[in-house]
């Protein structure tokens, strides 16, 4: 009874290895609508649940057939997981940086992803030669460090394309409040458009601000007191009410 609820255990920790594998590949792979079919595990854990619980093979039956089926898993996990690596340094790759120490930050990003790489490949070079035991220790060693390393290194891949968009917004917005302004050149002298272009004005310098402080979050990756997303939040916020006086000046300018 003992050593089966150990087995159950095993279980488990597969399942866990799973579920954690799926957060890193929806996020490298965001275009994608379905998971890739190599990378679903549902019939192999369903496998080992079946072999753990068959009280018809002896032990050392058990122990063989369920040791084949976890070497499958780890292979698949690992596979599925230097293919999500690709993908994340595929979208660094893609990202044109203009700033110069946030391009140097992206290049660090790439080189820890390839450290990601040789990491797997380690662990895939020595799956042939573990037991049951073994089998467990790699698949909790495999989640731990992704738990403790890999997980930040998506956050902060995550953390450096949302900068990059956001500050692609915001010089956008920079052309459409300078074209603004010099359209409604005429209409500058009434008081309201006055009023609602200052404010646009105003929504650009926060939204700016806001974004260089998550310029600022983003090389100082030590501090984790900074709520990073909700800067980038409040910064796209602030650009949305920019917008938002653009309708209005130019429903003002149309009843002048």
């Amino acid at each position: 009874m003992n050593y089966k609820r150990k087995k159950l255990a095993l279980s488990a920790l597969a399942i866990s290895a799973l579920f954690f594998l799926s957060a890193g590949v929806t996020l490298a792979a965001e275009n994608k609508k379905t998971e890739p079919t190599e990378c679903n595990f549902g019939d192999k854990i369903q496998s080992l649940e079946l072999i753990q619980n068959n009280a018809k093979l002896g032990e050392s039956e058990k122990i063989k057939a369920e040791l084949q089926i976890r070497k499958q898993i780890l292979r698949q996990i690992i596979s599925c997981s230097s293919e999500e690596a690709r993908l994340l340094k595929l979208k660094l790759t893609d990202t044109s940086i203009v700033d110069r120490l946030v391009e140097k930050l992206k290049l660090n990003l790439i080189t820890e992803i390839n450290q990601a790489v040789d990491y797997y490949q380690n662990k895939n070079s020595q799956i042939d030669n573990l037991g049951i035991w073994g089998s467990k220790n790699m698949a909790q060693q495999i989640l731990d460090w992704r738990r403790g390393n890999y997980a930040q290194l998506i956050e902060r891949t995550a953390n450096l394309v949302a900068w990059n968009n956001n500050q692609g917004m915001i010089g956008v917005a920079e052309i459409r409040l300078a074209e603004t302004k010099k359209d409604l050149e005429v209409e500058i002298d009434n008081q309201k458009i006055q009023e609602v272009m200052d404010e646009a004005e105003t929504n650009l310098t926060k939204a700016k601000t806001l974004n260089q402080r998550a310029r600022e979050a983003l090389l100082n990756s030590n501090n984790n007191s900074i709520n990073y997303l909700e800067i980038i939040k409040q910064s796209l916020e602030s650009l949305g009410k920019m917008y938002d006086n653009f309708f209005e000046i130019k429903e003002l300018a149309t009843d002048t």
